[in-house]
């Protein structure tokens, strides 16, 4: 029997003023781009997703890897492009 792959997403917190994502599991609530991750959902950092709403944007090793690239290159947490927590978490669940 073939492994339940879990599916991802980049998300942002409905509080969210920088250019970060976050990622998260998507649960049978499926993708909302829209906004309304439900309340029990957090980015794989622990980070409160509620009411945030997922990135229309491909989640893949390669792109997490070329996100975690650019976070060299910012000058402060807030210029980042993706949580390091997150990234860390999800490429280890991979």
């Amino acid at each position: 029997m073939p492994k339940t792959q879990t599916a991802y997403s980049f998300a942002e917190p409905s509080f969210q003023t920088g250019t970060r994502w976050h990622i998260r599991a998507v649960g049978k609530e499926g993708p909302r781009p829209n906004g309304g991750i439900p309340d029990d959902h957090a980015a794989l950092c622990g980070l409160d997703l509620r009411r945030g709403w997922d990135v229309k944007a491909e989640i893949s090793r390669d792109t997490v890897m070329r996100l975690l690239a650019r976070n060299e290159q910012a000058r402060s947490v807030s210029e980042q492009a993706v949580c390091a927590g997150c990234a860390k978490a999800y490429l280890e669940a991979l």
